[in-house]
């Protein structure tokens, strides 16, 4: 077996965590609570064990391996004091999609410190949220995700055409063509936003992406601003204009800025477009996601394990925060943009959580649960993958306990049911099963209690 041992000739504090680095990256992150301790991670499917010691003068830390292709000889282990944590959020900005379920992720939570943010991608959701009456909070509303189906009128026309050759010919000839999609103008949400009756709790929101534009953005004041709705905010999403238009912009009103640069976290970076910010309006909000939808995946040998991984946006807010103390925090609830409301690109449904850290750790726990009993194989050779078993499987792991301290993270609480009513929930489903649907939606509840609870002052 292979090893690297690494000797640290100073005295131990008890509120340490030492760092296993490679190629610039933390691998994992331990905050030790014993003299003495033994554990195993895995990286780039190589497992390796690590041993930590100890005594009144240094600690002796080794890590091992049985792999002859590892990167063993590069790995560095650094041991910092864990300093105090003072981070204060006075104001936060839960990001999500709306669904029938959204208000259930939300209930109980927002006030004048919690407003959340609300994207509503489609015609059908936006008349389910013209009629929900659970919506009695302020909150933000992006409505330029609605999609329309550009060639829908010629989709009948042919459906019509295929059920016809079905009766005549015993089956259809006439291939149906593809949906296709585009967002609705300006104006369509204009009007949509004039047809919501409590306006006095919306604060609509205008995307500044690649086609952000002044002219838009003066026809979205003009047309809204005597509608009643309390205040406007500008979503930006791209930065190619925007600042380059930025006094004009402020020329227009004094909007809220959200700084959804989604996965950047070069703090330098944000700190210079913030403060350029700063010059011209009163309010910003960092908005910041966890994770890139590729970096959401788990490989198959690494199924009905705990994942670590840090709370990005919470540690880069927390930099840009000693800069800048009046900015505001917003996130993805533990997701990103695109898989908090759609799979990436050729997934699948999966028994997965994404769990905020429950302590002010700022970790992230991923779990994909995995029964074999999901692979079948069809008699023309067809692999099929379901998750029936393998929600089962998770179900109960969550109910027996199994994340509720991630084992690579020493004393870094998960999930406690005693404080967090979707943890109680997640935990009442097994020997039964839920919806990959219901699962997310208490992982968010759970994600925006741990904001709530940790760093948002009652």
């Amino acid at each position: 077996m292979k090893q690297i041992e690494f000797l640290f000739n100073t005295e131990f504090q008890n509120n340490s965590i030492l760092s296993i680095i490679l190629y610039s990256e933390v691998i994992e992150s331990y905050s030790v609570s014993s003299k003495v301790f033994s554990d195993s991670f895995t990286y780039n499917n190589i497992s390796y064990i690590i041993d930590f010691t100890i005594s009144d003068s240094h600690a002796h830390v080794i890590i091992k391996t049985e792999s002859e292709d590892s990167d063993l000889m590069e790995f560095l282990v650094v041991i910092d004091e864990i300093p105090e944590d003072t981070l204060n959020i006075d104001y936060y900005v839960p990001t999500a999609p709306y669904t029938g379920t959204l208000t259930t992720a939300l209930y109980g939570f927002t006030n004048d410190k919690v407003v959340p943010l609300i994207d509503v991608e489609n015609e059908k959701k936006f008349a389910d949220y013209l009629d929900d009456e659970l919506l009695d909070f302020e909150h933000y509303l992006d409505l330029s995700s609605i999609k329309y189906i550009t060639n829908e009128a010629r989709r009948e026309e042919i459906k019509e055409t295929r059920k016809q050759e079905k009766k005549e010919h015993g089956r259809m000839l006439t291939p149906l063509p593809q949906t296709l999609e585009d967002v609705r103008s300006i104006e369509d949400r204009i009007i949509k936003y004039k047809s919501i009756e409590n306006k006095n709790l919306v604060i609509p929101v205008y995307l500044w992406n690649e086609q952000g534009n002044i002219t838009d953005l003066r026809k979205f004041i003009d047309d809204l601003g005597s509608e009643g709705f309390p205040k406007f905010a500008i979503r930006l999403l791209s930065k190619t204009t925007f600042f380059s238009e930025i006094e004009e912009v402020k020329s227009i009103y004094n909007f809220v800025i959200f700084m959804d640069l989604n996965t950047n976290f070069n703090t330098s970076n944000i700190s210079t477009y913030i403060t350029s910010l700063y010059l011209y309006f009163n309010k910003i909000i960092y908005l910041g996601a966890h994770f890139l939808p590729t970096q959401m995946t788990i490989s198959r040998d690494s199924l009905n394990e705990n994942h670590i991984r840090n709370n990005y946006p919470l540690e880069v807010y927390q930099a840009l925060n000693k800069k800048f103390p009046d900015l505001s925090y917003g996130d993805y609830c533990g997701f990103d943009r695109k898989t908090l409301s759609s799979m990436p690109k050729g997934g699948r449904p999966s028994a997965r959580v994404i769990l905020v850290a429950l302590d002010k750790s700022r970790k992230v726990l991923i779990r994909r649960g995995w029964d074999d009993k999901d692979e079948t194989t069809t008699k023309s050779g067809e692999v099929k993958i379901g998750m029936i078993y393998s929600m089962h499987k998770l179900l109960c792991d969550i109910k027996h306990g199994d994340l509720d301290y991630a084992p690579t993270v020493k004393g870094h609480l998960f999930m406690n049911s005693l404080i967090c009513d979707a943890d109680e929930a997640l935990k009442s489903y097994c020997p039964d099963r839920t919806t990959p649907g219901e699962v997310k939606t208490l992982c968010i509840r759970h994600n925006i209690f741990s904001v709530i609870h940790n760093y948002i002052n009652s």
